[in-house]
């Protein structure tokens, strides 16, 4: 149920809205659209930001950027990976300004505040005698770790449930080592779209055969598989029984991995 927005013009926009076919081009380009998925979802979530492997040592940073704001996201001398706002608490300016790097402390070059690695106020100079400086130190973002992503959350609050998601996907991601992996290369890939394109373009394959012919080969196995047809659930079930011993030893099945199946492709006995 739509809970409703302080602007009519998008109520009615959700409204009229319908379900199977293309969203209204206003939800692409209308900038009050824009605004409101800012604050209800950007705000709200947990988002990727890094790897720990981008910080490996005390004093190590990497700034995020996203939705208009900027995040330090730097390892602290506790060997914990912190978060604060890239905004100097004494007139706004940005107090790291490399995209990534390692200090030992962290100097606003406007002023000269200087705060340590956590986040407090280490130094500002010619403050009067009642300023306290525990009140100044970086506003902190929330920050957690899972088997090496490191997810921050814009909101200034961190949302309930990350654990529950996290208990789902860490089998997954131990099976494939993220904890352990090393930054090889980084692609930046701009799109001059809104982001709603970048998703749908993703979930939906009917683009797949006409514009990705070579992946299209690799993939024919799983395509086959995907179907659906009796055929195709005998050869999933085949696969699985290969590599579903190997998982098993890894830990890497989730305990209600059998009940995710649709009921026709699970093992006898599931």
């Amino acid at each position: 149920m739509n809970p409703g927005t302080d602007d009519p013009r998008i109520d009615e926009l959700i409204a009229a809205q319908r379900p199977g076919w293309s969203l209204d081009q206003a939800f692409y380009t209308d900038a009050e659209v824009f605004r409101y998925e800012q604050e209800r979802l950007f705000s709200r979530h947990w988002i990727l930001a890094a790897h720990a492997d981008q910080l490996p040592e005390p004093g190590d940073y990497v700034l995020f950027d996203m939705a208009g704001e900027n995040v330090i996201l730097i390892r602290g001398r506790d060997g914990e990976i912190h978060a604060h706002y890239n905004v100097c608490r004494h007139r706004g300016s940005r107090v790291l300004l490399e995209p990534s790097g390692r200090v030992r402390s962290m100097t606003c070059r406007y002023h000269g505040w200087s705060y340590a690695l956590d986040g407090t106020l280490r130094s500002a100079a010619r403050m009067p005698p009642e300023f306290q400086p525990d009140c100044f130190g970086l506003r902190p973002c929330p920050v957690t770790v899972l088997e090496g992503l490191i997810f921050v959350c814009l909101g200034g609050t961190a949302p309930d449930g990350f654990e529950t998601v996290a208990d789902g996907l860490r089998p997954f991601l131990r099976l494939q080592g993220t904890a352990d992996a090393r930054i090889a290369r980084r692609t930046v890939f701009p799109v001059r779209a809104n982001w709603k394109l970048v998703v749908e373009n993703y979930l939906e394959c009917y683009h797949c055969k006409p514009a990705h012919r070579e992946y299209c080969k690799v993939e024919i196995k799983a395509e086959k598989i995907g179907d659906g047809s009796p055929g195709a659930i005998a050869s999933y079930l085949e696969r699985e029984r290969e590599w579903r011993p190997l998982a098993e030893a890894l830990e890497a099945l989730p305990p209600d991995f059998d009940s995710l199946l649709p009921r026709d492709e699970r093992l006898p006995g599931a």
